[in-house]
């Protein structure tokens, strides 16, 4: 109860703080607070909630990306924060398009500066005034940003060790085997099934036609 009294509270605080250009939606979802940012406000907003008193939100958690490419703003940027002081946590999420760019925060929490640039090396999304924005987990050569959808899962360029010349090269890709479907639970399954039908042959063979439902397991019913 008293935690509930302090989330509205804390709701109170920011309608107040907050003019309403700053924001578009204010959620509770699983006991915590979700608030949609526009993307041109997240540097004032996140300013307001680390210096006010009653919030501050002190710690940055983290910061992650969602690629739906099928949506106008691809890319769904998520910042998680909690206040050591006041033991809360809030949730902050804003859209932006594929040739936009969202300001960097790392001059209020110096925690965002890796994130930011794993963001932008696994999904291209461009920070403004970012001290260092450049690659932190891929090769410096390297192609495109993996976690995007339309990212090929085989990559473009194979990167192996060359012992010949002792040295890292850059290749075509050479695929040992053709893409495989592994939408099955087990490969048991279909010794199962094939099973199922043997049985209900011989069993028609004998007997009046048999319903197959009755011999395969449910996930199998026709």
């Amino acid at each position: 109860m008293a935690y509930n009294n302090y989330i509205n509270d804390l709701n109170y605080y920011l309608l107040l703080l907050t003019p309403k250009f700053n924001y578009l939606n204010i959620k509770f979802y699983f006991d915590q607070n979700l608030y949609y940012v526009y993307s041109s406000s997240i540097v004032k907003f996140l300013t307001i909630l680390k210096s006010h008193l009653n919030i501050r939100l002190d710690y940055l958690l983290d910061i992650t990306a969602m690629d739906l490419p099928q949506r106008s703003k691809r890319f769904q940027i998520v910042y998680n924060f909690t206040s050591t002081v006041l033991n809360t946590r809030l949730r902050i999420k804003l859209w932006i398009k594929e040739t936009e760019s969202i300001y960097s925060i790392a001059n209020l929490y110096n925690g965002s500066m890796w994130y930011e640039r794993e963001i932008f090396d696994l999904f291209g999304v461009s920070f403004f005034n970012h001290p260092d924005l450049r690659r932190i987990l891929t090769d410096y050569a390297f192609e495109g940003h993996p976690l995007r959808k339309d990212f090929p899962l085989s990559g473009y360029y194979e990167l192996r060790y060359y012992d010949v010349n002792k040295k890292i090269v850059y290749q075509n890709i050479k695929l040992i085997q053709e893409f495989r479907n592994f939408n099955i639970l087990s490969p048991w399954d279909h010794i199962l099934e094939f099973k199922a039908f043997d049985l209900y042959k011989s069993y028609s063979n004998k007997h009046k036609p048999l319903h197959i439902d009755t011999l395969l397991p449910k996930r199998y019913s026709l």
